[in-house]
């Protein structure tokens, strides 16, 4: 492998795996280094909103995705009895602009990222924990002790991204005040949540949204407001969901009883606020390691897959070998995608509040604020966040 052109990936998530399939497709050499020693399966699904498909159909994995998704026909929010507060037509926004959006459970997106990649690329149970650089490239430390080098080295390494610390410094990360529960319901059908509908229930400090994947099953998450550290409740995790939204409209208790309580995961959510600048040199972040979200517009991974068509279309138009010009192209990346994903950042910390008020009064003005929007204006604002 030609290593004064091959980019070194630490990670190898959602991010990781986009990355190399982008550099790849591109006829970039490219080396992907992931901790775990085999890529389980998580529970849970993602939406691929029409920005992210664009993002995929770039590096030629759009179809095979596609393929194992559902999409979303509309999506609307509903207060705690069920009564519509806004809806757009999701449908509808992908056709004007090319391309759907659809929900896959994470282990088929996970599947469709690696069936692109060639043999070698991704490295199973090997860690990166530091890295150099000098005149002629970049070199990574593995966790065994041994060392590789490339001409560029992308920190796809999450919310706790040991590339961003050495970058960056070491800063924890910002805890949003709610805990996400997620599940999935098999073979689960309900008159008012028909396939290609996602639907949010908004109550106070708490949420439920509920999304088909494909295999007749409903995933769903459910938010509440909790503090940090606070860990399982004596009840169990189910439970604990079902008690929270007693009293919510149906089907929200039958999809909760309809999942195996030992598959509803649990998650502490947090984000990062937005900095300057993540790049230096030869090295750059990408997705969470870069711009970490709160998932409540759908976008964190989606944002991911884009950063990894912009970068790895820029680096293959680049001369990987001269330093000048490889800072240049980092510089350009972090510069078209900084503001994007700041936006898209601050807008989710917004709406995650919005979510999560707990006041009986600004609960109804959050409500009657939602009613009065006319479907027009979600549109736009749908149009504008999918476009690139």
């Amino acid at each position: 492998m030609d290593e004064a052109r091959r980019v070194l990936i630490a990670g190898g998530g959602i991010g990781g795996l986009a990355l190399a399939n982008a550099l790849t497709h591109n006829g970039v050499p490219a080396t992907a280094f992931e901790r775990a020693g085999e890529l389980a399966e998580i529970g849970a699904a993602i939406g691929v909103q029409t920005n992210a498909v664009m993002a995929l159909r770039r590096m030629g994995r759009a179809d095979d995705l596609l393929a194992v998704g559902v999409p979303i026909e509309d999506y609307e929010y509903v207060d705690w009895r069920g009564r519509r507060l806004a809806t757009w037509s999701q449908g509808k926004i992908g056709r004007q602009l090319g391309e759907p959006t659809t929900v896959v459970h994470r282990a088929d997106l996970q599947r469709v990222l690696l069936d692109g990649l060639p043999d070698g690329v991704l490295r199973l149970g090997a860690a990166v924990t530091g890295f150099r650089q000098d005149a002629d490239g970049v070199v990574v430390t593995l966790d065994d002790g041994t060392e590789e080098r490339g001409a560029v080295l992308v920190g796809c390494d999450g919310l706790r991204s040991t590339v961003r610390v050495v970058l960056l410094g070491a800063e924890a990360p910002r805890y949003s005040g709610w805990v996400a529960l997620r599940g999935i319901a098999e073979g689960f059908a309900h008159d008012s949540i028909p396939i290609g509908r996602a639907r949010q229930t908004l109550g106070a400090g708490r949420s439920f949204g509920t999304w088909h994947i494909r295999g007749g099953r409903v995933y769903w998450v459910a938010t509440l407001k909790a503090p940090l550290g606070a860990g399982d409740p004596p009840e169990g995790r189910k439970e604990h969901v079902l008690d929270a939204f007693r009293g919510a409209h149906a089907p929200v208790a039958d999809v909760v009883e309809q999942t195996k309580p030992d598959a509803i995961l649990r998650n502490e959510v947090f984000d990062r606020a937005p900095v300057p600048t993540w790049s230096e040199g030869r090295v750059t972040l990408l997705g969470d390691a870069a711009h970490p979200t709160t998932p409540v517009t759908g976008q964190g991974g989606g944002q991911a897959i884009i950063d990894a068509a912009v970068l790895a279309e820029s680096l293959a138009a680049a001369d990987l070998r001269d330093r000048d010009t490889v800072a240049a192209v980092l510089a350009a990346y972090e510069e078209r995608r900084r503001g994007v994903t700041s936006e898209i950042t601050t807008e989710a910390w917004r709406i995650a509040g919005m979510h999560h008020l707990t006041n009986r009064v600004l609960c109804a003005a959050r409500d009657l604020s939602l009613r009065l929007t006319p479907a027009r204006t979600w549109d736009r604002r749908m149009v504008s966040r999918l476009s690139w």
